[in-house]
């Protein structure tokens, strides 16, 4: 977890970063100036660890600005590629920050029990049905469909316990809202939404948070424009990860409902 002070420093660089990109200037640099910008970020954050390149990148892309390309006889906005070019850099960051701070990929593929877990019953077989086709998508190698049914499965889960506890989740400080500043009903939450009320009600721990979001972000390539600017293709370590964030939210769930069961 990032330390407050750190985070400071970060959005302190991120302000004087963006008021660079906002400055117009030329640039005569094979690539343009999207490639000079992208060359001199990379540059400026290549030492840092995985996780603050991840907090810099995610503060610097939810930021305003308009980044202007300069060419002999025009200066075309190139913000939206810039922009494109960061959500790439993150995603790739967060996939290789799993792979680096877990050995999921030395692990083989086990069971993953809803035994313990306190939803509704027609809901569970539903969740426990997609589970068998993950397993059947990982032994046939389909590792893009194993992406998309394990966020979908986390989704359901999250869903199970937002309405077996609704006024606990409706109440949390973290509920969403709509532009009228109403509470959203469950059917318009997004998984963003389940795991950080979740996390915030404490049925998620803060790692398990993380890499349910990283889980999250996978779900994105459902879209192939997304999968095509990133060039990424999952293979069976991405799958494994995967998994082993699936079944830690699980046992998660399991063990941390006591906490609502409290409030």
């Amino acid at each position: 977890m990032i330390k407050k002070e750190f985070k400071e420093i970060i959005k302190q660089q991120v302000r004087s970063k963006v008021s660079q990109l906002s400055t117009w200037k030329q640039v005569r640099y094979q690539g343009g100036r999207l490639y000079y910008e992208t060359t001199i970020i990379a540059n400026e954050i290549s030492d840092y660890p995985t996780e603050i390149k991840i907090y810099y990148l995610e503060t610097l892309l939810n930021q305003k600005f308009i980044i202007q390309d300069n060419l002999p006889s025009e200066a075309p906005d190139i913000t939206a590629e810039l922009k494109d070019w960061i959500q790439t850099m993150i995603a790739r960051l967060k996939i290789n920050n799993l792979k680096e701070t877990e050995n999921f990929q030395d692990k083989d593929i086990d069971e993953i029990s809803f035994d313990n877990l306190n939803i509704d019953t027609n809901l569970k077989q539903i969740l426990l049905s997609r589970i068998d086709e993950i397993k059947k998508c990982i032994k046939s190698k389909a590792y893009l469909s194993v992406l998309f049914l394990t966020g979908s499965v986390m989704e359901g889960l999250l869903l199970g316990y937002a309405l077996q506890y609704p006024k606990l989740f409706n109440s949390s400080p973290s509920v969403p809202k709509d532009e009228s500043n109403k509470v959203k009903t469950l059917n318009n939450w997004t998984l963003s939404d389940f795991i950080n009320v979740a996390s915030q009600l404490g049925l998620l721990n803060e790692d398990v948070k993380k890499h349910s979001h990283t889980l999250r972000d996978f779900r994105n390539y459902i879209h192939p424009k997304e999968q095509l600017k990133s060039l990424f293709n999952p293979d069976e370590g991405t799958s494994k990860i995967n998994w082993y964030v699936l079944k830690a939210c699980v046992i998660q769930l399991s063990d941390n409902e006591k906490k609502l069961k409290n409030k």
